[in-house]
């Protein structure tokens, strides 16, 4: 079908036969099937029985549908063309210059659902109103990473920080290097990319130490649950070895983010009086005084990771990340 017979309703010319009423009802029929309201390019059937919208991927020839009553009047025939076809959940990816159709969407039953990239919003409606809605739910989860780097010299003590705002910087407290992950970035890549920033340091990620969960009860954060890799780091450059070295030229503070930078002995940074009201901080801080206690040995602990193609014959970029310890291989 080419885009002017999908984006527009039939209007084949009557037969020669027809009365003039008849030439206009054949005009006004409504299209027999969704492709006729919104041309195949912009639709994406999956394999879950849904269809996507995708209005990101419009041009200048598809401005007529963009138009605020159009659309509403293909939306709306091609929800009820779908659900005749018993098709389940509808996505639309809406971008910022199309946000005038949000209202539109969400008077038809459509829900806000998630962003993509800042400036895609994704709303979803569930078609079969007589079941459960199984779309899965938009992000929950956020991943943040601590970066763990044990003294080259004297593996009894650790690199801390201390930040200029923020909850720990309120209670003047000595903490490893924190932040949180990038969109599709890998949780060792991760720990690489935020040491770096916040101290100068260059570092290997080693293996993850121990992962945390947890979950808000706060509305309006960020996301509702977070997870947390503790990742032991391995110094690349040759002078952090050397006892001698400054601590001016070793570490580059973040000027925006850190104040302090320091070597601190692992028990006194697990001592700190802020962790000893909190039975969570505390099974992190044991397990980061184990793993400095068991250097000889790092494959008795650490969770290694791996980064490996998709494969299936798909021709593409994308690769997944395995977990594993290493003792058990």
């Amino acid at each position: 079908n080419s885009t002017t017979s999908n984006c527009s309703p039939a209007t084949t010319e009557a037969a020669p036969t027809a009365t003039s009423n008849q030439s206009t009802e054949s005009m006004d029929k409504a299209p027999s099937s969704p492709s006729d309201y919104f041309p195949d390019d912009l639709l994406h059937h999956d394999h879950y029985n849904g269809v996507t919208i995708h209005l990101e991927r419009c041009t200048e020839e598809h401005d007529a549908l963009m138009e605020a009553t159009t659309f509403e009047k293909n939306l709306e025939a091609a929800l009820s063309e779908w659900e005749e076809q018993g098709k389940k959940g509808i996505w639309i990816h809406c971008p910022v210059e199309y946000s005038h159709l949000v209202p539109i969407a969400t008077k038809h039953g459509f829900d806000f659902h998630m962003v993509h990239g800042k400036k895609v919003l994704v709303l979803s409606q569930w078609l079969q109103k007589d079941t459960t809605n199984k779309l899965p739910m938009g992000p929950t989860h956020q991943v943040g990473v601590g970066c763990v780097i044990f003294c080259p010299w004297d593996p009894s003590k650790m690199l801390v920080v201390q930040e200029k705002t923020g909850p720990a910087a309120a209670f003047g407290l000595w903490k490893m290097p924190t932040g949180l992950s990038d969109l599709g970035e890998d949780v060792h890549l991760a720990a690489q990319r935020e040491l770096m920033e916040e101290t100068g340091l260059n570092a290997d990620c080693e293996g993850i130490v121990i992962i945390r969960q947890a979950h808000s009860s706060r509305s309006g954060t960020r996301a509702s649950s977070d997870l947390f890799f503790v990742c032991q780091m391995k110094l690349k450059l040759p002078e952090v070895f050397d006892p001698n070295t400054s601590s001016d030229d070793l570490f580059r503070a973040c000027p925006d983010e850190i104040a302090a930078i320091q070597w601190m002995p692992v028990e006194e940074y697990c001592n700190q009086d802020r962790w000893q009201t909190s039975p969570v901080y505390q099974e992190l801080n044991r397990a980061i005084l184990k793993a400095s206690k068991q250097q000889e040995d790092k494959s008795a602990f650490l969770i290694d990771h791996q980064t490996l193609p998709l494969g299936f014959g798909i021709s593409n970029t994308a690769t997944n990340t395995i977990y594993y310890r290493r003792s058990n291989l």
